[in-house]
């Protein structure tokens, strides 16, 4: 929506931002690692459709092409075409929660499906332009488990989640990404429902523990990572980068557990051959959360949002001294 205000208009001014950004990020020793498209959509975009319809794909297309003429990727190693289009698609078309809140799970599976259609169109683009580009997506992906280990249908559950919501997009491109990029934020529990929650059309439910959880009440397993990149490994023999992993914690109570357990985590993958290639935390700063607005708090730097100051939370302190320990620094 910056860079296009309108659809046949391009902001100079907003290129150039991203040129200067990137090159900034470079003289720093900072490796940029381009998302394209993180839900935000320029208004004339939204008016036509969005990605509602497939004949809107080329837009996507366009844009793609015109930012590999404007902006520097023969300096960039790594491009996410999109940012969690299994929550886009879900919210936004299945629950209607998020917008445009639409509640129509047919046209969730379109749009769900034109996503993929974009991703691999752009992934050609990209490569056209640089070869040695790695290009991947961000989907978020939950570490799903039974509730109950031995209980069939538990698991029947499970597996029915572990599809829908993990491996249906990857499926469909796995021959069209050179690395799997996924979100962590939180592992659920399925259990299958009694008698009366199937009356109610509730087969499955999310049973997880009480405790811990952050201040958005998600429940908090940050080792539950480990499993996740297992199962990705086992399914794809790819490359993994862990695109986001974090915690709403204003009071940075667990920050710091969270970092330590998900390093615990990385390190016992890596020792049992998985290939990771990248760690980022969400986020350096506290951010305008998209459901929510400021207050959910998932900064290693705090931002007061009156006088804009930025204090770096102790979790940020440690996180940095555990870089330095790991990497001998």
């Amino acid at each position: 929506s910056r860079v296009q205000p309108g659809e046949n208009e391009w902001n100079e001014e907003a290129l150039q931002h991203y040129r200067e950004y990137v090159q900034e990020l470079l003289d720093r020793g900072v490796e940029p690692i381009m998302n394209l498209w993180h839900w935000t959509m320029p208004v004339w975009f939204t008016d036509m459709g969005g990605f509602a319809k497939r004949s809107n794909v080329k837009y996507f297309e366009q844009f793609a092409e015109r930012l590999c003429r404007e902006l520097p990727i023969d300096k960039i190693k790594y491009i996410l075409t999109l940012n969690e289009p299994n929550v886009y698609a879900s919210f936004g078309y299945g629950t209607g929660e998020w917008p445009p809140n639409k509640k129509n799970p047919l046209l969730m599976a379109y749009v769900y499906r034109n996503l993929t259609v974009a991703h691999k169109k752009v992934y050609k683009i990209l490569k056209q332009h640089n070869p040695q580009l790695q290009i991947g997506v961000a989907p978020q992906l939950v570490n799903i488990q039974p509730k109950r280990t031995e209980n069939i249908s538990d698991i029947f559950a499970t597996h029915w989640m572990r599809y829908f919501w993990n491996w249906w997009f990857l499926n469909r491109i796995k021959r069209y990404q050179d690395f799997v990029g996924f979100n962590y934020y939180f592992t659920d529990y399925y259990r299958f429902g009694g008698l009366k929650d199937m009356l109610k059309g509730n087969f499955f439910y999310v049973a997880n523990p009480e405790l811990p959880k952050n201040d958005l009440g998600w429940y908090m397993e940050p080792e539950g990572i480990h499993p996740l990149m297992e199962q990705i490994w086992k399914k794809y023999k790819k490359p993994i980068m862990i695109t986001e992993n974090g915690l709403a914690d204003k009071d940075d109570e667990f920050r710091r557990w969270w970092i330590e357990q998900s390093i615990v985590a990385m390190e016992r993958s890596l020792s049992e051959g998985v290939e990771l290639i990248g760690y980022m935390h969400w986020s350096l700063l506290d951010n305008f959360e998209w459901a929510y607005g400021w207050w959910p708090q998932f900064g290693l730097v705090n931002v007061d949002r009156t006088t804009m100051k930025r204090t770096v939370r102790p979790s940020a302190q440690y996180y940095a001294g555990r870089i330095d320990q790991l990497t001998g620094n």
